[in-house]
């Protein structure tokens, strides 16, 4: 269940960054930049809790938690750079 939602976190992430890469003149208004803040800070906090209880567990490798917490990071700041961008614009 740790794996499947740690997978559906980073789908989320990768989608986001590939969207904001390829479509740099896109921008999201509104619920749907909240939705992805909120989305965000959860896989953070998801990923944080997961490797902070990886190192009571032996054989567990926390790699997927790591690139998610990294991702969701990266992601976070790229839309608040975002949409301080469109803010400071218009």
């Amino acid at each position: 269940m740790k794996r499947v939602l740690l997978i559906i976190l980073g789908a989320i992430d990768i989608l986001y960054m590939l969207t904001i890469i390829f479509r740099y003149d896109f921008t999201f208004e509104g619920w749907i930049s909240l939705l992805f803040g909120v989305t965000f800070t959860a896989g953070i906090v998801v990923s944080a809790l997961f490797i902070f209880q990886a190192q009571y567990k032996k054989g567990f490798h926390p790699i997927l938690s790591i690139f998610v917490l990294a991702m969701s990071a990266a992601s976070l700041a790229w839309l608040a750079f975002f949409n301080f961008l469109a803010d400071f614009i218009t």
